[in-house]
């Protein structure tokens, strides 16, 4: 059987939403969106390595195992509740839409600013979640 892309992103979104309902508190605020990412970041990891083989060139195959890194790093700091996850997360925002830009130069398009505004959107709405939570994230990276 070919690999379904669809059914594994389903499975996924369903496993995580499951998991991050259940995710504790962190301090007094819950961490339901923090457990969500985390375990999502986890996939798109794993997915990206799996499809490693698909990208050509060199700087290409480089710039997949850079972002696929920064997701496992992002999905391993933010189930282990731990600040270098957030940062990860919200530098990667950045990086991938610059990355979309960066390996296909030209002119935007009035539906890529869109697309910029939304990442936009997304990236304060994510750092204002993450601002609040900053004082019950752990500091250390490795340890406990």
């Amino acid at each position: 059987m070919r690999f379904q892309p669809f059914i594994v992103a389903l499975v996924s979104l369903m496993a995580a939403t499951w998991y991050a309902n259940r995710a504790a508190l962190i301090g007094p605020l819950p961490y339901h969106w923090a457990t969500f990412v985390g375990v999502m970041a986890g996939v798109i990891a794993l997915l990206s390595f799996t499809r490693l083989h698909e990208v050509d060139g060199l700087s290409g195959r480089l710039f997949l195992i850079n972002i696929a890194a920064g997701w496992a790093v992002t999905s391993y700091g933010l189930l282990a509740r731990k600040r270098l996850g957030a940062v990860v997360f919200l530098a990667l925002l950045i990086v991938s839409k610059a990355g979309q830009w960066w390996f296909s130069p030209r002119l935007l398009s009035i539906a890529e600013l869109l697309g910029l505004e939304i990442t936009i959107c997304v990236w304060y709405a994510n750092f204002v979640y993450f601002r609040k939570r900053w004082p019950y994230m752990v500091e250390q990276i490795f340890k406990g």
